[in-house]
């Protein structure tokens, strides 16, 4: 069902969930993102925009806006555009989304070995939240305009002011 749709769903625990259009601004914190993580390709780290779905042993298949994995991605058996090794998952809020994303979806993502930032950007206004997994712990911390922060999961530092980057945020 999934290949032939033009939307994009996620599934849950047997529940198939329709995925709400972006705007283009949420398109384009998620290219402004991908284009941050230029620097760390030549050690072999990629990002992935919207189309990469990510699947873990919580039961949770999802579409997160940024995907980034460093090597070879690891793809679910006979489907080419399903990982299960995610380092970096970023999620663009939506209104509709931000509560799940913030909660109930992070504890599903905990689940993934391999996983280690997760970031929440807030696309109505310029704030970054990064969480980061810290031995068996995760931190978070927050970051508006002028701030920079670096991932844990690759050797990467990114200007929050490059993420809203064409972003037209409302007065």
């Amino acid at each position: 069902m999934e290949a032939t749709s033009e939307i994009r769903h996620e599934y849950l625990n047997g529940t198939i969930v329709a995925m709400p259009a972006g705007t283009l601004d949420h398109n384009q914190i998620a290219l402004n993102l991908q284009r941050a993580f230029d620097p760390v390709r030549k050690r072999g780290c990629r990002a992935y925009v919207i189309d990469v779905r990510v699947t873990m042993p919580s039961g949770l298949y999802a579409y997160p806006e940024v995907v980034a994995i460093c090597g070879a991605p690891a793809r679910l058996l006979g489907k080419w555009t399903t990982v299960t090794n995610p380092i970096v998952i970023a999620e663009v809020l939506s209104p509709d989304t931000a509560a799940y994303d913030r909660g109930k979806k992070f504890e599903l993502y905990k689940s993934i070995a391999s996983f280690r930032d997760y970031l929440l950007i807030d696309q109505y206004r310029v704030d970054v939240e990064h969480r980061w997994r810290e031995g068996d712990r995760w931190q978070s911390a927050h970051y508006e305009s002028a701030n920079s922060f670096t991932l844990t999961g690759v050797p990467l530092t990114i200007k929050v002011d490059a993420l809203y980057e064409d972003v037209t945020i409302p007065a």
